[in-house]
């Protein structure tokens, strides 16, 4: 890890040359904090950085243009460094394949053969009704060891037939219960879910995809380190999220698969008992 970083703050190893005024282009490290920190997730202690990067790089086919912006790319964001003393591994606020081009250029010198591997969530799409299904049922504990919890679903978006059909909303209003009928009807494949989770005192909100990207709200965490400045607060928050509260997350939905407790039955029963509750809740209306 600290000659990963070494490789990453060699400004003069990194640093492109514009080709058209032959000087160095920047290429900028901030770093979150001074030195490696620690962070214990699941009993296993971790050391991680965390960056803001910012660096310029020629554009491939206009080395020629008199104008910077149309010969110069400049590429931005933030990562997380971790290590378990074994394996060293990122989180980056891209998505692939410009997360992992981006980590070869910052982690890796120019002759290095090392390689950064993609490693990608398995997240299957009937997870996303499973999930649903459990906070309906208000069985929302997935973990008990862990006071570990589904509080609240937030959206969901996922893709019908003929068009896409995208909805986001809470509550157990007649128009939210009819709006999810219409929604999982058109739409048999979820690809996106939000979710509000607690692990003890602390409140996560998370989205999770199919396609095997998350993204985690900092911004609506509550818990231990909310008064910490954001530096220090928000890579916890994002390590956490990655090392415990999505494995739980998918460990729950696998561990119903095998003991039966979810299955294409159950699934079918959800969608009636929906239309059941929808049904009524109308009835007393009338």
């Amino acid at each position: 890890m600290d000659e990963i970083l070494i490789s990453i703050f060699n400004k003069e190893g990194k640093s492109y040359t514009d080709p058209l005024t032959n000087t160095k282009l920047e290429y900028d490290i901030t770093p979150y904090s001074d030195d490696n920190l620690e962070l214990v997730v699941n009993n296993s202690k971790f050391q991680y950085r965390a960056l803001e990067y910012y660096y310029e790089q020629p554009r491939k086919g206009y080395e020629t243009q008199i104008m910077k912006n149309d010969r110069i790319v400049s590429h931005s964001g933030m990562i997380i460094i971790y290590s378990d003393g074994i394996v060293t591994q990122y989180i980056i606020n891209k998505s692939t394949p410009q997360a992992k081009t981006t980590l070869r250029f910052l982690t890796e010198s120019r002759d290095s053969n090392k390689t950064v591997n993609h490693v990608k969530y398995e997240i299957e799409s009937d997870s996303f009704f499973w999930l649903i299904n459990r906070v309906r049922q208000s069985n929302r504990v997935i973990d008990t060891d862990k006071n570990f919890e589904v509080s609240r679903i937030l959206g969901y978006a996922g893709s019908g037939e003929e068009k896409e059909a995208t909805i986001s909303g809470s509550g157990n209003g007649v128009i939210n219960l009819v709006s999810t009928l219409t929604f999982l009807l058109e739409s048999p494949n979820l690809k996106m879910i939000k979710v509000r989770v607690t692990m003890d005192s602390n409140v996560y909100e998370i989205m999770l995809n199919t396609n095997g990207m998350v993204d985690v709200d900092v911004n609506q965490y509550t818990g231990d380190h909310i008064l910490e400045m954001a530096k220090d607060r928000d890579p916890k928050i994002i390590l956490e999220s990655m090392l415990s509260i999505i494995p739980a997350l998918l460990d729950g939905y696998e561990n119903d698969v095998s003991a039966d407790f979810w299955n294409s039955t159950i699934r079918k029963e959800f969608s009636t008992n929906l239309v059941t509750t929808i049904t009524e809740k109308v009835a007393v209306l009338i």
